[in-house]
């Protein structure tokens, strides 16, 4: 606000019709002007048309500015917080959420879809959980299984019992295909775990005995 203004006044629709306590109190912890009064639609002339909100501020010249206005109704004043309609700088109507770069819209799978200029996202709720994706590049199911086109993972990464990636199983104390029996001799058996490596027949390292044995190689 200007030094050369007093405060802001508010009037419904107009300069005529205001409300009693209708000067704004300054608050300087929190840098905004409230008041609380009962709305007049009527004045010593006649009826306003009840349409908008005037914020005047008197004083000599100078300019002064505000950024948000909220009016609410009721018995209790509540702090200044964004409309519903323009939560986080977002336009929502019934289908869509959407400002200059970025829309919202909902699809008739109950998905809400997210899109820009050069990405698109889709999120939505269904009868097996969660789904989201960015693009085809990455995406987690409703059945909870993760895909993306590449990963760098730089934290812990944890298995389940007997989690299985690709032919591989991974236990708590082994990874292995084909067996969870360490020196199975099938062909196309592998473990490596407590019990040693094994490779089908052909290669068993047993760490329990410290013995080595190799098969025949052709």
């Amino acid at each position: 606000m200007a030094s050369t203004k007093t405060g802001f006044i508010v009037y419904n629709s107009g300069g005529n019709a205001h409300p009693d306590n209708n000067v704004l109190t300054y608050d300087e912890s929190t840098g905004i002007y409230s008041g609380t009064f009962v709305w007049k639609t009527t004045y010593s002339g006649g009826t306003v048309s009840n349409t908008f909100l005037r914020v005047y501020v008197p004083g000599s010249s100078g300019t002064s500015s505000c950024e948000w206005v909220k009016l609410e109704y009721g018995d209790v004043a509540t702090p200044w917080s964004p409309s519903p309609d323009e939560a986080g700088g977002f336009d929502i109507d019934s289908t869509s959420i959407h400002t200059a770069n970025v829309a919202v819209t909902s699809n008739a799978d109950n998905s809400i879809a997210l899109s820009s200029v050069d990405f698109t996202r889709t999120i939505g709720i269904s009868r097996t959980g969660l789904r989201f994706a960015i693009g085809d590049k990455f995406g987690v199911t409703g059945d909870g299984i993760i895909y993306a086109s590449s990963a760098n993972i730089s934290g812990t990464l944890s298995a389940g019992v007997n989690s299985t990636i690709g032919p591989w199983t991974v236990s708590n104390t082994s990874i292995w295909k084909g067996s969870a029996t360490f020196g199975i001799d099938t062909s196309g058996a592998a473990y490596f775990g407590n019990d040693g490596l094994s490779i089908g027949g052909l290669l068993k390292i047993d760490v329990n005995n410290g013995t080595l044995s190799l098969g025949q190689i052709s």
